[in-house]
């Protein structure tokens, strides 16, 4: 699907060794999602290729590339995060973007309409994360004082928005551990974790095949504490995949 940023690059051949992509010649960040990949070079621009059947490129087309092409009217991002079929950016004063497939309203814009350009979601954030179907930031505190909280908006089929519910939500909302206070968050297909100030870890929502780590195999639709084993006393970065989990 040229998800490898490479003109030359086959839908059919694996490519069994890094290959340059072009234009993106100073990156300071990347993201890969399930068939595309998204880029933020050092000005900010945030360039995207791969398939684009949900329009999570961002150039406003629905044409699936095989080379970068800039995500339209999006500048000065510095941080960004593919979902399945979506794609989100912050920019560097917090302001969180998102494109791409909508229908479980993981782009945040209160609506499941398909958007193949950058909508803004409404918030700011220090930290965004695309999961399957859904999305979890790092929302900045609004009042003067009060903490920075974890929001979770898109699919909760099994629990990964965090609010101790199933239902599907278009807009971000916080997760029932509201007390945490985040210094890292992540997302996977059906799941999410988090890392709180005091170097805690938490997972929720997908548990079928132990990725939220509490020693069984049960959903949970809130935040649970995960023990470390011995020699690891605090977690200070998260990752989820597609249905496993690393700190």
């Amino acid at each position: 699907q040229g998800q490898l940023g490479s003109s030359t690059s086959s839908a059919t051949t694996p490519v069994l060794q890094p290959t340059l992509v072009p234009i993106v010649i100073d990156p300071v960040a990347i993201a890969a999602g399930a068939q595309h990949t998204c880029a933020v070079r050092l000005s900010g621009q945030v360039l995207c290729w791969g398939q684009n059947s949900s329009g999570q490129l961002g150039d406003g087309s629905m044409s699936s590339l095989p080379e970068p092409v800039p995500v339209a009217g999006l500048g000065g991002a510095d941080k960004v995060t593919a979902g399945t079929t979506f794609s989100c950016a912050a920019t560097g004063d917090g302001a969180v973007f998102c494109w791409g497939d909508a229908h479980y309203g993981q782009l945040g814009t209160g609506h499941d309409v398909v958007r193949p350009r950058p909508t803004p979601v409404g918030i700011s954030a220090t930290a965004v994360a695309a999961g399957g179907a859904h999305t979890c930031a790092i929302g900045r505190a609004s009042a003067s004082g009060a903490a920075d909280i974890f929001l979770c908006w898109g699919s909760d089929q099994a629990g990964q928005l965090g609010d101790n519910g199933d239902q599907d939500r278009s807009l971000p909302g916080p997760i029932a551990q509201r007390m945490l206070v985040p210094t890292a968050i992540a997302a996977g297909a059906q799941e999410s974790c988090a890392v709180d100030a005091s170097a805690v870890l938490w997972c929720w929502g997908r548990g079928s095949s132990g990725q939220l780590g509490p020693g069984h195999l049960v959903d949970t639709p809130f935040p649970i504490q995960v023990a470390l084993p011995s020699g690891a006393t605090q977690a200070t970065f998260v990752a989820n995949g597609d249905a496993h989990t690393c700190v």
